[in-house]
């Protein structure tokens, strides 16, 4: 779930608790037990402060990202490392925190490191599409194509769960549209941006891929296996 998204959900939740406070006393007046309007309003209290720890948490961990690329940006690489190291130690199941580990250890040809954290951050978190999507671009990166096609597979699998869960969400949708460019499967490639553009027309990873795809099909360049940069904002 995006931050924003989360935002939105948290206001809406709050702006109902008025109403079942009315309904509460209102409940109480005529029948002398507000006890269903209570549960309602215990319903959207309790709703409201955990949309509330998830809104929390997703800035905090939107922070760390963003601290840990500048650091990496100004070549203090040592330091990027270990901040996002500290950000996992107090959010051990962040997938976002640990793909970002993931990038910056391949960027550094660090494989070795980089292949131990994916098999242990899949190991703690193995609903998590980006993770294996990760683990596909290290396996093309250090030339196994067997195990980069399995891992961007098991990538496609998860975001279509996430797909089917989130019909609404154009993230996993356009997730789902990178894995399958990665694994050249260009038109299944253009399907899923044509589905997220229903959603969004305003996503630059989105517009991004369409015009890649429509680069490769016009035969201007090659299929494009390793994009750092783009693929550490999936």
């Amino acid at each position: 779930m995006t931050l924003m998204r989360t935002t939105r959900l948290f206001k809406e939740q709050l702006s109902r608790i008025p109403g079942y406070l009315h309904s509460t006393f209102r409940g109480t007046a005529r029948t002398g037990s507000g006890l269903r309007a209570s549960v309602c309003v215990s319903t959207a209290l309790l709703t409201a402060m955990v949309l509330f720890g998830a809104c929390q948490t997703a800035q905090d961990t939107e922070t760390s990202v963003a601290k840990a690329n500048r650091l990496w940006e100004d070549g203090k690489r040592e330091q990027s490392l270990k901040h996002l190291d500290q950000a996992i130690e107090k959010n051990k199941k962040s997938a976002e925190l640990r793909v970002a580990k993931m990038q910056y250890l391949i960027e550094d040809r660090q494989y070795d490191e980089a292949l131990i954290e994916t098999r242990e951050s899949i190991r703690l978190i193995p609903e998590s599409p980006e993770l294996y999507q990760v683990l596909g671009k290290l396996y093309r990166t250090i030339g196994d194509d067997t195990k980069a096609h399995n891992a961007y597979r098991q990538a496609a699998r998860l975001y279509s769960n996430e797909i089917r869960k989130r019909p609404w969400d154009e993230k996993p949708i356009i997730g789902r549209a990178y894995t399958y460019y990665y694994m050249g499967q260009i038109n299944a490639a253009r399907r899923d941006c044509e589905q997220a553009r229903r959603i969004t027309v305003r996503e630059n990873l989105l517009l991004e891929l369409i015009e890649d795809i429509e680069r490769v099909q016009r035969g201007e360049e090659a299929f494009i296996t390793d994009n750092l940069d783009r693929d550490r904002d999936l």
